[in-house]
């Protein structure tokens, strides 16, 4: 039986990823710190803690 899930991550609006122009999504640390990541990871590894950076 497979146990692989794959989180939900919600997609910013009018925001693209700086490094390789993909969507930024929100994702959760495992402490459920939120920061800011591309869509396209692991192909593109670019974060942030804040929008405030983009």
């Amino acid at each position: 039986k497979c146990k692989y899930t794959k989180s939900i991550v919600k997609v910013v609006k009018n925001r693209k990823c700086p490094t390789c122009g993909g969507d930024v999504v929100v994702k959760f640390t495992k402490s459920k710190k939120r920061f800011y990541g591309c869509g396209n990871y692991p192909k593109c590894k670019w974060s942030a803690w804040s929008l405030a950076k983009l």
